[in-house]
């Protein structure tokens, strides 16, 4: 009983009603104090406070605890740690509820904001430099991507398109396009032929000096890019050595492939335009002469995520719900290389230039980059109204032994990474952070995959900006899932991305419905992609009523072709139904390497490309012909 009485008396009669309502009710406000007993009249402010007032919440065992935020902004110094106390006397499910008191507007950042101390240190007249010290933020750990002013992100430093030449010279005639087998073979006894190449020097900008310690290269593959710390530049042989792997070596798409040259001082000649020395731990800004960063607002992410929800293995949480609340500036993971565990430790010994806890090169849609909110082992969660923006990952992942759980009208946008992904990646998930142990690549348990998800009438747009090969939702290892009525647009790869397995093995790819997105503008950077891409056994899928128009293919984009509908390796047992297809830069659908008697098709509406008088008038034309389409 005294135990009891002292949890009473933190958590505060003010708005503990448990008697009456089997509820709890908690204020957090920018102005709180952490002394208050997070009534209405006296909410607390902190993360940490907050986690442990609602933790001993639960202990009480309510029918129901809703947390109000009052208006603000919110910079979280950890994640939000969401789990059942492991000592709750009962296996109740307690209804969480996360929103703005009365609609009120919220901020959960995962940042920090960077307080006004520029100094002026050099320029011109009409071309000002300022900079400002990160000591106080930096550590061995932070990695400093991006910089964002009054709501915007702003452009590193960076070269124009760059082109490679060719695979390093001591492996030219080691691989060739498509050509696998020789790649696992060079993982085996070679990395070091993904960690460089020969560069085209028809643009002499890379030949000069460059400050090699602060400068980051992104290597544009086919379906995927690559960021990279620089070891060296030979401009005699004209020669890159990078401090990281690529995933594919340059010259296994093509010998002329993209990069840029970012963070580096040679490039830093434009207004509104950052880079981060290293060395001397300070962010230089150029501006206008009548601009002042001291009236300016600057954040840069912090956080890998805001918001963390995690059941256990044993016993899984449920019923945590969020609505009308902005999730920002969280962080990418970096130092993931999914080459490196399949490739022979002893490779390491013998490069000790490599650095594998820097730079990011990992399988298509770019999953291990991280995202805002993560879910794991949990039912019955909701996101509702809420937006995702200026961060560098995925705004939310539905990961391991998630079910019943939804993301209702929600927007993302203006994200480094994708908007949304359901399930987990059983290759890369523990491929982080230089771990190099032989046990990193999961084995596939059905027991482990979502279901019974609905994802219906989000918006996700502008995003990929910092991993191209992101994508707006990514379904992997997930059955009965429900995406319909989406918006995506203004994306580098692919809208919708499904399946995971490029193999004939039984998976819980079964029953997803894909109905009546609108998806245009996508596959802009990057190739082999789609409005929606397939792979492996879907038994049961269904796609129907889909919108998809305006796919691209950039001029310099290497590999295969882009299109409507793009049904890659062992893609089947799944039916497109009812889709409207039209202006795609290649075929509006395209099979790889299947039998395309195995997906049935009924009542589609495909056409490759339409002149502008022609598509303002398609469903017009089309609208008795697909009768689903406005359902």
């Amino acid at each position: 009983m005294k135990i009891l009485s002292l949890i009473l008396a933190f958590i505060g009669i003010h708005f503990f009603t448990y008697s009456y309502s089997q509820s709890v009710n908690i204020y957090v406000s920018t102005k709180g104090t952490d002394n208050g007993d997070a009534s209405f009249l006296h909410p607390i402010k902190t993360i940490e406070c907050l986690e442990r007032v609602l933790n001993n919440a639960q202990k009480l065992e309510p029918d129901s605890i809703f947390i109000y935020f009052r208006k603000g902004y919110y910079e979280f110094s950890k994640p939000l740690i969401i789990k059942q106390p492991p000592d709750l006397r009962s296996e109740k499910n307690i209804y969480i509820s996360f929103s703005g008191l009365n609609n009120e507007y919220v901020v959960l950042s995962g940042g920090k904001q960077l307080k006004p101390n520029w100094k002026k240190c050099g320029g011109e007249r009409n071309n000002v430099i300022w900079s400002i010290s990160t000591t106080n933020l930096f550590n061995d750990k932070w990695k400093l991507s991006s910089l964002f002013c009054n709501g915007n992100r702003l452009d590193n430093s960076s070269s124009d398109t760059l082109f490679t030449s060719s695979a390093l010279p001591k492996f030219k005639k080691s691989y060739g396009i498509y050509e696998f087998n020789s790649l696992k073979r060079l993982l085996k006894d070679s990395i070091e032929a993904f960690c460089g190449f020969g560069y085209d020097d028809s643009n002499k900008s890379i030949s000069s000096h460059f400050d090699l310690k602060n400068a980051k290269l992104l290597l544009y593959n086919s379906w995927e890019a690559s960021w990279h710390d620089i070891e060296s530049i030979n401009s005699d042989e004209n020669i890159i050595l990078l401090q990281n792997p690529t995933y594919y070596p340059v010259g296994f798409f093509n010998n002329r492939c993209r990069f840029q040259i970012f963070n580096s001082q040679k490039y830093f000649v434009k207004p509104m335009q950052w880079y981060w020395n290293l060395n001397e731990k300070k962010i230089f800004l150029r501006c206008s002469k009548f601009s002042n960063p001291n009236k300016m607002n600057f954040v840069v992410p912090n956080l890998n995520n805001i918001i963390y929800i995690d059941g256990g293995i044993n016993k899984a949480i449920s019923n945590i719900y969020f609505k009308n609340i902005v999730f920002s500036y969280t962080s990418s993971i970096w130092g993931v290389h999914q080459t490196v565990p399949e490739a022979r430790e002893v490779h390491f010994d013998k490069m000790t230039n490599l650095k594998l806890n820097q730079g990011f090169s990992t399988v298509q849609t770019s999953i291990a980059c991280g995202e805002s909110i993560l879910v794991k082992n949990a039912s019955n969660c909701g996101f509702e109204t809420c937006t995702f923006t200026l961060s560098d990952n995925y705004g939310i992942r539905l990961g391991e032994n998630v079910s019943n759980s939804s993301i209702l009208n929600c927007n993302f946008y203006k994200l480094g990474g994708g908007g949304i992904i359901v399930g987990f990646d059983n290759f890369s998930t523990n491929i982080t952070n230089n771990i190099l142990s032989k046990n990193n690549v999961l084995s596939y348990r059905s027991i482990d995959c979502p279901n019974n998800i609905i994802i219906e009438k989000n918006k996700i747009t502008s995003c990929g900006k910092l991993h191209p090969g992101t994508v707006g939702i990514s379904i992997m290892h997930a059955s009965s899932t429900n995406i319909s009525k989406n918006f995506i647009s203004d994306l580098p790869y692919s809208g919708i991305s499904s399946g995971w397995w490029n193999n004939e093995n039984i998976n819980c790819e079964q029953n997803n419905v894909i109905s009546f997105n609108h998806i245009s503008n996508v596959t802009k950077t990057l190739a082999d992609g789609g409005g929606i891409y397939t792979i492996g056994i879907q038994q049961g899928t269904l796609y129907k009523g889909n919108y998809i128009h305006d796919i691209y293919r950039s001029k310099d984009a290497v590999g295969s072709r882009n299109n409507g509908f793009f049904f890659d390796q062992k893609s089947k047992n799944f039916r497109v139904d009812s889709n409207v297809v039209f202006n795609i830069y290649n075929e509006s659908l395209r099979y790889n390497t299947i039998d395309s008697n195995s997906i049935i098709l009924k009542d589609n509406y495909f056409e490759k490309r339409s002149p502008d008088f022609i598509k303002a008038n398609v469903l017009e034309r089309i609208k008795d012909r697909i009768p689903y389409f406005n359902k």
